[in-house]
Order: C-alpha cells, then sequence, then structure tokens
C-alpha cells in the first residue's frame, strides 16, 4: 500500500489547468455541471493525495449541496485511497461528532470516503476501521443519508472478508425497509461478499435472503441494489 501510495503522489501529473478551465466554463451553469466537475477532479487526483485544488476552491465546492454535498466529500477518499495512517485525520472535519447530526450529508460522504481510503486493506475485517464505521452505523438512528455513507464505508472497508459480524449489521439496517438507507446496505453486502460466491454458508444463505428481499420489498431502490449486491457476490464465479 505504502509504495502505491508513494508512486501516484511522486510521479502525479494531474494538470489542474484543465480543472480550472473546466470549473470556470461551467460555473453559472447548473448543480448536475457542478458535480461532474467535482467528480472529475476525484478521478484525476485518484490515490495521489494532492488536494491542493480543493484547498484552493473551498468557497466553490461549498456550492455542493444534499447529495452532491456527499459525492464531493466522498471524492476525499477517493484521492486519498491508500492513505490509511491518516485517514482519520484527514477526515476529522467532515465524521460526526456524535450527538445530533449537523451536516448528514458531509457525514455520510466523509463515512463513504473511510471506506474508499481503507477499500480492501481492512486486515481480515477486525480493523479498528471496521469497528469505527460499525459504531457509526449503529449511532445514524433514523438518519437514512449517514446510514447510506455508513454502510457503504462498511462493506469497502471490509470488502471480501465476509465477516458475520458485519453481515449482521448491514442486514439489520437493510430490513428497516427505508429505501436510502437500504441502499446501501445491500451495496455493503455486495461488498463485503464480493466474489465468495456459494462457496461458504454465509454467502450461499445471503444470496438466498437478498433474492427473496428483492421480492418482498416495494422500493425500487432497494431492488435493484439488491441485484448488484448479488452480483457482486458471485463476481468471477462464471459457471
Amino acid at each position: 500500500v505504502d509504495l502505491v501510495l508513494n508512486f501516484l503522489s511522486s510521479q502525479n501529473q494531474m494538470d489542474t489547468l484543465i480543472l480550472k478551465d473546466i470549473k470556470e466554463t461551467l460555473e453559472s451553469r447548473n448543480m448536475v455541471l457542478h458535480n461532474a466537475t467535482v467528480v472529475t477532479h476525484g478521478y484525476m487526483a485518484a490515490g495521489t493525495t494532492n488536494t491542493a485544488f480543493l484547498r484552493e476552491n473551498l468557497e466553490w465546492m461549498g456550492k455542493a449541496s444534499n447529495w452532491a454535498k456527499f459525492t464531493a466529500t466522498a471524492s476525499i477518499g477517493v484521492v486519498h485511497a491508500g492513505h490509511v495512517q491518516q485517514s482519520m485525520a484527514l477526515l476529522q472535519p467532515y465524521l460526526p461528532q456524535g450527538g445530533l447530526s449537523t451536516s448528514p450529508f458531509s457525514e455520510g460522504g466523509a463515512l463513504y470516503a473511510l471506506g474508499l481510503i481503507h477499500a480492501n486493506r481492512s486486515g481480515g475485517g477486525a480493523s479498528p476501521t471496521v469497528t469505527y464505521l460499525t459504531d457509526a452505523l449503529r449511532n445514524a438512528g433514523n438518519d437514512e443519508t449517514v446510514q447510506h455513507g455508513a454502510c457503504l464505508g462498511l462493506g469497502l472497508a471490509a470488502m471480501a472478508t465476509g465477516t458475520p459480524a458485519a453481515y449482521d449489521e448491514l442486514k439489520t439496517v437493510l430490513y428497516f425497509d427505508m429505501a436510502v438507507g437500504g441502499e446501501g446496505a445491500a451495496l455493503g453486502l455486495g461488498l463485503l461478499l464480493l466474489g465468495h460466491g456459494s462457496g461458504s454458508t454465509l454467502s450461499q444463505a445471503a444470496i438466498a435472503e437478498l433474492i427473496a428481499y428483492a421480492h418482498d420489498t416495494a422500493h425500487e431502490k432497494i431492488i435493484r441494489s439488491l441485484g448488484l449486491a448479488v452480483g457482486l457476490i458471485m463476481a468471477g464465479q462464471e459457471e
């Protein structure tokens, strides 16, 4: 992880002039284009840990609202992917601080960002990050936006580990049958059991449960994400 991070950081050739031109061209337009520019930055700077453009354009970034704010905060995790030692310090200003949620979209996005930084780097599913995200999911209460981010973050941080405890936490949120929280929970379950196929008792049971629930729920978001979850569990299992 450190070698890749050092390589991407030292060999970073991101052209911020391109971003500056895109930003200035689209500045007076709508939020969809603003959001697209934020995503563009995330891809260009992925893994480089270079957030100079964001720091220089904080006011412009602050124009994001609602789910665009969720995406903007999550993009920090894309830029810092693999920066596991500093993840909590980097995201501290955005993460839930306990008590009442003050900005659920940025908090949910920060939990998602934490998962993106630690994706497939959890060391067997028992890391402090997995514990933190599990606690954040429990503390989200009925806030679907925070639930959504915490579920995605937990699925990424515990990716492919098939940890039963994480499975139970995500399944609990899924069975609340709330569209946004359930969507995140379903995708989190797919990531947790990524590529397991029918090779374990847990994944066999999961496939049966997810397909059954897709027939029971009336929420299109949950049905669609359950389909994706089954695809993630069966990734690489061509037969």
